[in-house]
């Protein structure tokens, strides 16, 4: 039934202010890895926490969710210490400032309730690049080997595995990072505008 109605259908990309995002103006320090998002049941928090004893650099979790319990009680249960900060939700602001000062973003989510991943986006247009799941929407916007790496779904060595490579790879960090801000500027708020206004007229 609703194969036969894809003509009238039309996808539309999120867009961002590019004006608001834009790398750090300095060389990044430390080992950070970013997580930011909501915390709830598609998102694959859980994947990063059973992958963290492998990764070799701090890991920070911006946002908050009905899984942020659990979640804090799976990082206690592994015994990840300081290697795993929750910070809770934060102003935009601040969640640039923290992308700024990462080095590899992570976007683990495990369901196709997530279709396309706006905090990836603007992890890209930071110049971050992005370790994704392998999810159709998700590793759409994250090209693995253009802007990030992707893995499996649920595979929690192998996002290890990524993370640690980017963390280690200076060059292919810097690659994927110019990368990821040549693909973040195809997703604006004035091409969503017209994207979306373009539609409107040719059904008027």
């Amino acid at each position: 039934m609703l194969a036969d109605l894809q003509s009238k259908v039309h996808s539309v990309p999120y867009g961002i202010d590019l004006a608001n995002y834009a790398p750090a103006s300095s060389a990044k320090q430390g080992g950070e890895v970013l997580y930011a998002g909501r915390l709830c049941y598609y998102k694959g928090v859980e994947v990063l926490l059973d992958a963290a004893p492998a990764i070799r650099g701090r890991i920070t979790i911006l946002g908050n969710g009905p899984w942020c319990k659990r979640l804090m009680q799976q990082a206690q249960r592994l015994r990840l210490g300081e290697r795993v900060s929750f910070l809770g939700q934060v102003p935009e602001q601040t969640l640039i400032e923290r992308m700024q000062a990462s080095r590899v973003f992570v976007f683990p989510s495990t369901e196709r309730s997530e279709a396309f991943g706006l905090a990836q986006l603007k992890a890209m247009a930071c110049g971050l690049p992005v370790v994704s799941s392998d999810l159709p929407g998700v590793s759409w916007l994250n090209r693995c080997g253009e802007t990030g790496l992707t893995v499996p779904v649920r595979d929690a060595s192998a996002l290890a595995q990524a993370v640690n490579r980017l963390l280690a790879d200076a060059d292919l960090r810097e690659q994927l990072s110019l990368g990821a801000r040549a693909r973040a500027k195809q997703f604006t708020l004035s091409t969503m505008a017209q994207t979306i206004g373009g539609i409107y007229a040719s059904v008027a």
